[in-house]
């Protein structure tokens, strides 16, 4: 009778062992699988110093590359300080809203000549900071940002340091 009870018992413990070894397993390929991708195609921007003409254009598609729908927070250009983000503005260029896999939204912000020369003197700043940036909900229900930075202009003319690729988050 001994036996057979040291052989469940071993039993018992092997199955319990590869159950917590196929949980893990699993919770990895789920998280996987609810991972959030978005990406940006067809983007297009213009940072202009000719007084004539607007001082930043930017054009591109926010696209859900996961395999679960998204829920967008808010998308905005942020503009003004590079180093103090109390001195910049927020544009929302869309609210919330839901991106399903494989959907896209397009997005489009125009600032002017006048506008920028406006933000620039309401904060006292030399050059103009440009950024793209997404708010989403995370899998796990919490808010996230994703900012993508796009160059810079002012008094001195252009900076660029742009990100090249396609993946946002």
């Amino acid at each position: 009778m001994e036996i057979h009870t040291i052989i469940s018992f071993v039993i018992d413990k092997i199955l319990a062992a590869l159950g917590f070894f196929r949980h893990r397993r699993v919770k990895k390929y789920q998280d996987f699988e609810y991972a959030i991708r978005l990406q940006i195609q067809d983007e297009k921007f213009i940072i202009s110093s000719h007084p004539s003409q607007s001082a930043f254009q930017y054009t591109a598609k926010i696209i859900n590359g996961g395999t679960k729908p998204t829920e967008i927070d808010r998308i905005y250009i942020d503009y003004g300080s590079d180093n103090d983000p109390k001195k910049r503005f927020k544009y929302v260029v869309t609210g919330k809203f839901y991106l399903s896999p494989g959907d896209h939204r397009e997005i489009k912000f125009n600032l002017t000549r006048s506008e920028l020369e406006d933000a620039m003197r309401k904060f006292e700043i030399r050059q103009c900071m440009f950024s793209f940036c997404v708010s989403y909900r995370k899998a796990t229900g919490d808010i996230a940002q994703a900012e993508r930075y796009l160059g810079s202009c002012g008094k001195k003319g252009i900076i660029f340091g742009v990100y090249h690729g396609s993946v946002l988050v």
